[in-house]
């Protein structure tokens, strides 16, 4: 007589999801993350700082502690330029990623208006970077609008064992930003 067996991977990863879904939609977070808004600034304006006391409440984003503000593994950031800017600006960034035992090393790529710019590699000796970058004239809308677009690898939350992966983690995060007119 033949054995009939039911695939139980199959069913057992089903039944996971099924399980992840449901608890997905039953715990919140303790940090609840807002729709992605346009946060306004003025070229040469003091950074922005990204902590409790001054966040601008940036939408999208983890709500702010002491230091400053977590994004999740591949958050945006909207800047509203007031006015757009009639040359190039020098963007500078003051980064963080969280790293553990199960991540001591991620990769953040950051894209400005969608533009790849640049990959920084953050580990024991640079979890934090501040981040500087040229914006041509060229690559600004007239409009005036800069879309930071910040994408953290892996994608596994920091505190995860390796191989459990979820687009909401932890990625990079913010202390400060400020943008200058372009200094030759």
């Amino acid at each position: 007589m033949t054995e009939t067996r039911l695939p139980v991977v199959p069913i057992a990863i089903a039944m996971l999801a099924a399980l992840v879904a449901v608890l997905a939609v039953s715990i919140p977070m303790s940090h609840e993350v807002e729709e992605a808004s346009v946060v306004s600034y003025r070229v040469g304006d003091p950074a922005i700082q990204f902590n409790n006391d001054s966040a601008p409440g940036v939408p999208g984003w983890f709500a702010p502690d002491d230091w400053g503000m977590w994004g999740n593994g591949n958050a945006e950031l909207h800047i509203q330029l007031q006015p757009a800017p009639t040359g190039p600006i020098d963007l500078t960034v003051n980064t963080m990623v969280k790293l553990s035992i199960y991540s001591n090393r991620r990769m953040m790529a950051l894209f400005v208006n969608g533009k790849p710019y640049d990959q920084y590699i953050y580990d024991g000796n640079t979890p934090t970077q501040l981040i500087s970058v040229t914006i041509p004239q060229d690559e600004m809308p007239t409009d005036g609008k800069l879309v930071l677009r910040f994408v953290v690898y892996p994608g596994a939350s920091p505190d995860s064992k390796p191989g459990f992966f979820n687009d909401g983690a932890i990625g990079v995060g913010l202390r400060s930003l400020q943008i200058l007119p372009h200094q030759a």
